[in-house]
């Protein structure tokens, strides 16, 4: 008998089958332009994205860091989507911290 997936078991293959196409993409952009084209930028958000859903928080935040670095060289800071990418690395780094407290608290009890 075929097994039954849960909704949130097709949700994680999705969201790991579109790790790897934004991964391709980015390489493609990158080598075709560059690192720093917008079409290579917006795979590298969508990086920082997926990972976030996939509650792959370190990953997220070395996308999400990869993203600011680039969006202030290639638009600015005052940009909205570098402004947009400050707010997103910075609860990230929330996140980040929140999870490592956590941890540190369930071992010293």
């Amino acid at each position: 008998q075929p097994q039954v997936k849960t909704c949130k078991e097709e949700i994680q293959e999705l969201l790991e089958a579109s790790l790897q196409h934004f991964l391709l993409a980015y390489s493609q952009f990158s080598e075709a332009y560059s690192p720093s084209h917008l079409d290579a930028i917006k795979c590298v958000t969508m990086l920082g994205l997926v990972h976030r859903r996939l509650n792959r928080l370190n990953e997220a935040l070395e996308w999400s860091r990869k993203e600011v670095l680039v969006r202030e060289e290639v638009q600015g800071l005052l940009h909205p989507r570098t402004q947009q990418a400050h707010r997103v690395y910075k609860e990230l780094i929330s996140k980040v911290q929140e999870t490592k407290d956590k941890t540190s608290q369930s071992f010293n009890r």
